[in-house]
Parts: structure tokens; C-alpha cells; sequence
């Protein structure tokens, strides 16, 4: 990739490619084993069909992330090896080669893909990265498979909904769909298939099929994010926390954070965590409502009760009552304006802002802020191994 030349150079010379590691294996000092998957792929890979800008993603954020995830993987016998679609994986603790020509043809596959799916590269390296490196025959403990880490739940739910997301696909007058748009029957797994894991690990189907099927399964989190939040009771508790209706902007942003959490967590996990912390902080607000009822009642008898005394026989009566309805109703406007108050702030309700944590500490009460935590782990690393936004897309606000 010639664009990608300029910065290789550069990282690859400088002391900085020591200290992270940015080589390539040699294939000459590779086993048989180690280069089966490459050598097998060729039938199933995308040609050079993107638009290049600054969103794309260089060659040296997928070596990066390999050679970052191998480190941690290694040990632990990650990995798996397919002889045959038909079959499960052995499980092993040896990674591809990660020679120039794989990582190659890798990031060409990968960015030709996001561009098919107007998904940002950038922004969705962060999944692949925390997911598998960009190994192919990532294999984790609970079966997660290839560069997507897919289950058997997240493939029936691309499946059971199959038509509407490649949908736009097969429409696209894009390059980068065109030679896709000739695969996807090929690519598409059947119902009775979808347990046998190495139907998303073995060559030459992969990595294209884990990519398309990792790729819609994140626009159907999309689809279910944006019907959650733009949703009557969704709405109403967001306005009564925030005060004011999210812009467009804030929607678009909230879906994009919650549908890269909902990759790993689930969509109705999730949303059951988010609509747990959104009544928690809704609480103080019933409260409220409900000493403003009682006050209510109470000035409307305190109202008659002075009416009904307002003549000089009960003059002490009556002003005794008309301080203590004055009261009330000072109580009620402080409580009122108390109401009227902000709770959250839109930072509040994003959890992936590092400066108001709010969100993020609930998810932890909850024990669920591990993968959240991976996920800005890695985009952390990236950005400061290879400079801020080299590898990523920030949608969070970081730090000053």
C-alpha cells in the first residue's frame, strides 16, 4: 500500500519500533503451520477498493495490534486450528506468521470492508483490536471465534435479520461492495452451521466472512440502539435527568459508544444495566414529585382553613395559617426549582468520558466495566505508542 509507505518508514527507524515491537516475521523462519492460513486465502480476498483519508487505517495499527495482543495471548492458548470448515478447532497457543504479505492483504480486506459498510475504520479498530489483534484463528476459552470473536448468539442474530442489513450492500454502487456483493451467498452460514466454530476461523472464506458477519452484526446493535433511545420511555427519563432533549449529534453519539459496548456485552444486557442506573438516578426525582403532591394538598386545606377564618373573631387563627401556607409554599418552590435541575449532564450519561465517570463507576458497581475497560485500554495504547488518532477514532473526551 504506497500511501502507508511514508509512515512504515518513519516507525519502522525509530527508536520507538523497538520499544513496541513493529517487525514483520520473516516467512522463511516460519513452520508449515504458522503460514497455513495465508497460504490458503487467496480465493476470498478483497482487492484495493477504499477511499483513502484520514480515516483509513494504516497497515502499522494492524502489526501493532498483533504483535500487542500476542503478547498477552501467547501464554494462554488462545488460538485455534482449522483443517476444515466442517470441523471445531484444536485448540493451540500458536499464532499465523505475521508477515508483511498477511498483514497486507489483512488491512487491504479490512479497510475495503468498513469503507463497503460506511463504517469508520479507525473507529471500529478498537473492536478487532480488544477482540482478537486481527488474528485470524483467534479462538478464546468460551469458543469466540476468528477476528470478530463471534458467538453462536450474535451469528442467529445477523442471520434472523440477514435481508436488512445486506440490503445496502447489494444496492451500493460503491467499489469497495462491488466485489463483496459477488461473495455473500458464499459467505453466509447456514442455521444448522452456526455452532461450528471454525466456519468463522478457516481459510479462504475467513477473514472475509468473520469481517462481514462481525461488521453486521455492529450495525444491527446500531438499529437496536437507535429504536432504545429514541423510544417515549427512554426519552422521558433522559429529559427528566438532563432537562433538555439530546441534539442529534448527542444521539448519534450515544448509539455509536453503546453499540461498541453491545458487541461484547449484548444488546439487552446492556440496555438492562442502562436502564437500571437511568431509575437509580431518577429516584431523588419521585421523591420529589411526591413531597410536591403532599405540599399541594396541604396548601389547598390551608387555603380553605383561611378563608374560612379570615374575619376578626379568628384574626390569630388566620394568620397563624396564612405563615404556615406562606411556608409551604416557599417549600413548594425550592423543591419545584430543585426539580427543574439538571441531574446528569450529557458527559454523565457517556460512558466512555474520562473526565465525569458517573456511568462508568455504575458499571463497575454493577460488574460490568470490564469490557469497557479494554476497549479504552486499547485505544489509550494506540494512542500513545503511535500518536493520537494514527490508529483511532476518539469518541470519547479525554483528559486535558
Amino acid at each position: 500500500m504506497k500511501f502507508l509507505a511514508p509512515y512504515l518508514f518513519i516507525l519502522l527507524v525509530s527508536p520507538l519500533a523497538q520499544a513496541i515491537n513493529l517487525k514483520y516475521d520473516n516467512p522463511n523462519q516460519c513452520s508449515a503451520q504458522e503460514l497455513s492460513l495465508e497460504e490458503n486465502w487467496n480465493d476470498f480476498l478483497l482487492e484495493e477498493f477504499f477511499q483513502e483519508d484520514n480515516r483509513t487505517l494504516p497497515q502499522t495499527c494492524v502489526l501493532y495490534s498483533m504483535n500487542s495482543f500476542e503478547h498477552w495471548a501467547n501464554s494462554r492458548a488462545f488460538f485455534g486450528q482449522c483443517s476444515a470448515e466442517d470441523q471445531q478447532p484444536k485448540r493451540i497457543k500458536t499464532t499465523q506468521c505475521k508477515t508483511e504479505s498477511l498483514v497486507s492483504n489483512l488491512n487491504n480486506t479490512y479497510n475495503t470492508m468498513t469503507d463497503c459498510f460506511n463504517i469508520p475504520a479507525k473507529y471500529f479498530y478498537t473492536i478487532m483490536s480488544t477482540e482478537s489483534g486481527f488474528f485470524l484463528n483467534a479462538y478464546a476459552p468460551g469458543k469466540d471465534a476468528g477476528l470478530g470473536q463471534l458467538t453462536p448468539p450474535g451469528i442467529q442474530d445477523v442471520n434472523m435479520n440477514w435481508d436488512s442489513l445486506i440490503a445496502p450492500v447489494m444496492a451500493s454502487n460503491k467499489d469497495s461492495c462491488k466485489q463483496l456483493q459477488t461473495w455473500v451467498e458464499e459467505l453466509r452460514v447456514a442455521p444448522d452451521d452456526i455452532e461450528q466454530s471454525c466456519q468463522f476461523i478457516a481459510t479462504p472464506k475467513n477473514p472475509a466472512r468473520n469481517l462481514l458477519y462481525g461488521l453486521m452484526l455492529f450495525q444491527q446493535n446500531r438499529k437496536y440502539f437507535t429504536n432504545f433511545l429514541s423510544s417515549d420511555e427512554i426519552q422521558n427519563k433522559l429529559i427528566a435527568l438532563l432537562k433538555v432533549n439530546l441534539t442529534k449529534e448527542q444521539t448519534d453519539h450515544l448509539v455509536s459508544t453503546y453499540s461498541l459496548m453491545s458487541y461484547n456485552m449484548g444488546f439487552v444486557r446492556l440496555t438492562g444495566v442502562l436502564n437500571q442506573f437511568f431509575d437509580a438516578k431518577l429516584e431523588p426525582v419521585f421523591e420529589i414529585r411526591e413531597d410536591l403532591l403532599k405540599l399541594s394538598e396541604q396548601m389547598r386545606s390551608l387555603e380553605a382553613e383561611v378563608i374560612e377564618n379570615n374575619n376578626a373573631e379568628n384574626f390569630k387563627k388566620a394568620n397563624s395559617l396564612q405563615e404556615k401556607l406562606d411556608e409551604a409554599k416557599d417549600s413548594y418552590v425550592t423543591l419545584y426549582q430543585k426539580l427543574q435541575t439538571p441531574i446528569l449532564n450529557f458527559e454523565d450519561i457517556n460512558p466512555f468520558s474520562l473526565e465525569s465517570n458517573v456511568l462508568h463507576k455504575y458499571f463497575k458497581q454493577q460488574k460490568e466495566v470490564h469490557y469497557l475497560d479494554l476497549l479504552l485500554g486499547r485505544m489509550s495504547s494506540a494512542d500513545r505508542d503511535l500518536g493520537q488518532g494514527f490508529c483511532t477514532e476518539r469518541f470519547y473526551k479525554a483528559n486535558n
